[in-house]
């Protein structure tokens, strides 16, 4: 049976912290990038009605 020191408990704290914020980040970037798909589709949309005029 191993045991847990305090200095190993703060470290997997600050993992799982340092962990938690980096998927914060990936889910804002993904958040961000459908957006930007999101309004690309409305641009060729616009682009496409002009064409046919």
């Amino acid at each position: 049976m191993s045991t847990t020191t305090l200095a190993d408990a703060e470290q997997s704290f600050n993992v799982a912290r340092a962990l938690s914020e980096r998927d914060a980040q990936l889910e804002a970037g993904e958040k961000a990038l459908a957006q930007a798909k999101f309004e690309m589709l409305q641009f060729e949309s616009i682009l496409a009605k002009f064409k046919k005029r």
